[in-house]
């Protein structure tokens, strides 16, 4: 009786571990990472992705702002590259970059292009330098952010937008400039800071430097340019100087222009001796920007 006893207990003990192995209390329990694809409403240079183009990542409770007391399972900077073309598949860069999804509840998700390391984030500001407009990829700042995710559905769309503002800057020449050379004409934007911390968090910029001449991007030398310049409001001392040899020619912005965040503004403007006149202005892709002419002089 005594080994049938035992040999029952062993049998009821055995079936027990294995009925725990297969069939598991919580089928959900396996891991689901986050399959992250993006798109760019516009950009610098095409409204595409370029390959290998890194990207910031930040995951926080469902509900709550982008703050180190809010980041969900260290996902806090985590970097991603993507794929090029217009809606890019983006792929961690290396395994302890992955983002899974936590076990229950909904998460939101804010990111940034391009991406710098953590130590250049303090209070996730990015910090702004547009002193240097040789390369728009290395400022054209990108946020994008996504509410309400959980892992029943892994797939998260980043739709990014442009924090800046661009200028283009079309010159014609006018009357009695035959005696200037306009493939030496040296362009500047004067009047705005070049340097500010923007938040990853709300947008807003803080921290903002003193103001210093922007030299545009030269599209074609004497006829095109381009500038990324900082978010601003109505101000006074803002102008676009052109300068030759022996003379410059200035065209001040009106005091009463906005240049808002993620709008291209062209401005088309005709040097002339008598001064530079603005001959009108067109909307571009990164949304409805304000057209503008005028003269310099």
């Amino acid at each position: 009786m005594k080994n049938l006893f035992t040999c029952i207990c062993f049998t009821l003990i055995t079936g027990a571990i294995l009925q725990s192995c297969s069939t598991p209390d919580n089928p959900d329990d396996s891991v689901v990472a986050v399959n992250f694809t993006s798109g760019i409403k516009t950009r610098t240079q095409g409204p595409n992705w370029v390959d290998d183009d890194r990207i910031g990542i930040f995951v926080v409770k469902n509900g709550t702002s982008l703050q180190a007391t809010n980041i969900v399972d260290g996902a806090d900077n985590r970097q991603y590259k993507a794929t090029a073309g217009a809606s890019a598949q983006l792929s961690p860069v290396d395994d302890n970059q992955i983002i899974y999804y936590p076990d229950k509840g909904y998460v939101d998700f804010y990111a940034y292009y391009p991406f710098v390391p953590s130590d250049r984030l303090k209070d996730y500001k990015y910090s702004i330098d547009l002193s240097v407009q040789e390369d728009f990829s290395k400022i054209d700042l990108l946020r994008a952010q996504v509410n309400n995710k959980d892992r029943n559905s892994p797939a998260v769309s980043l739709v990014f937008e442009h924090m800046l503002s661009k200028i283009i800057i079309n010159i014609t020449e006018g009357d009695g400039m035959e005696d200037y050379d306009f493939s030496q004409v040296s362009v500047s934007i004067d009047g705005m800071s070049v340097t500010a911390d923007l938040s990853l968090a709300d947008k807003s910029l803080s921290n903002l430097g003193a103001v210093s001449p922007i030299s545009p991007a030269v599209v074609s030398q004497g006829v095109s340019y381009q500038a990324i310049v900082l978010p601003q409001g109505k101000a006074a001392g803002r102008s676009v100087k052109f300068s030759f040899s022996d003379r410059d020619f200035t065209w001040p912005v009106p005091d009463s222009d906005e240049i808002l965040a993620g709008k291209e503004y062209t401005w088309n403007l005709t040097v002339g001796k008598v001064g530079v006149t603005l001959s009108g202005a067109t909307i571009g892709e990164w949304g409805s920007g304000k057209e503008s002419n005028g003269s310099a002089n």
